[in-house]
């Protein structure tokens, strides 16, 4: 089983592209939807909560944006259209800029599955009376919502309450989570022919014209310890899978190789044997409920560790 595993992992590593994704510009409606606690309320008829992410930041009359109730402080919540990679943040502060609104505040970041990205991006505070953008640069992976959190607010004037004009972000979207291992379990019911097709297969160490026979595993994305894993959250988080076929070289290339593997588990040195099977990068959905009866080969060995 170790084998497999750790050739399912070589697997994956080397068919996920790896070319590096540019930077977009993440704003407006179609990105962000922009929602307040009741203790900052979702602003005034003139000026509702919905005017922080439409795209506008001008400060021209006539004037846009967002305002609170005066001397409150809260939560805004900034869900995001789908998750991306985050590099950074765009705070487009005070409505008619005169030195008010958002003086103090942090980012909390989550991810599609409602859990806590890292630690907070605190300490940020805002120039006064500044028509830029304050710019916060940070690296947050897989974020699908984020808090922007108000500790204060600026008390250069009477006026004492949120008025942001515009939010951004800069990132891009997110790639797909890579799982640390995959645990495979044998293939029955296989009521397809084999496909007996010939490639030529080059991997890092050669090459060779092979057949691809029956396939013989499935292989699941696992999680190992990782505290609030779930058998439902798993299958939301990762939507590939590995099923192997049986092959056989055609040329019977030399295919032997001394190797250092790391992982998890160890560091470790070995020869390698013959290629025995090739891992796909598959889909899988469920056809219907099936019984969770243990094999015999698994009773055999609860039986043994029993004793």
């Amino acid at each position: 089983m170790n084998k497999r595993i750790k050739f399912a992992m070589m697997a994956v590593a080397g068919m996920i592209s790896t070319t590096p994704v540019m930077a977009q510009n993440i704003q407006g409606p179609s990105k962000i939807t922009a929602t307040a606690n009741p203790i900052l309320g979702n602003g005034t008829s003139r000026f509702p909560i919905s005017e922080m992410v439409d795209g506008n930041s001008s400060d021209a009359d006539p004037f846009n944006g967002y305002q609170a109730s005066n001397g409150r402080t809260g939560i805004i919540t900034l869900t995001l259209d789908q998750a991306y990679d985050l590099t950074s943040f765009y705070l487009w502060n005070d409505i008619n800029v005169r030195a008010e609104g958002v003086q103090n505040y942090r980012l909390r970041f989550y991810d599609a599955n409602n859990n806590v990205i890292g630690p907070d991006v605190t300490g940020l505070t805002t120039n006064s009376g500044q028509v830029a953008p304050h710019i916060t640069n940070f690296s947050k992976l897989g974020v699908k919502r984020v808090d922007l959190i108000v500790d204060s607010v600026r008390t250069t004037t009477s006026i004492r309450r949120v008025e942001i004009r515009e939010v951004a972000f800069q990132g891009a979207p997110a790639r797909a989570p890579q799982a640390e291992a995959y645990r495979c379990y044998d293939l029955m019911g296989h009521r397809g022919k084999e496909t007996n097709k010939r490639f030529t297969m080059v991997d890092q160490f050669g090459q060779s014209r092979t057949v691809i026979g029956h396939p013989v595993q499935l292989c699941n994305p696992v999680a190992l310890n990782k505290r609030g894993a779930t058998p439902a959250n798993m299958a939301k988080q990762y939507k590939d899978h590995l099923v192997c076929y049986e092959i056989f070289d055609v040329d019977g290339r030399q295919t032997q190789q001394n190797v250092q593997i790391q992982n998890k588990l160890e560091t470790n040195n070995f020869i390698t044997g013959h290629a025995d099977q090739i891992c796909m990068i598959s889909s899988k959905r469920h056809n219907k409920e099936t019984s969770a009866r243990p094999s015999r080969a698994n009773q055999s060995n609860a039986r043994r560790v029993r004793k």
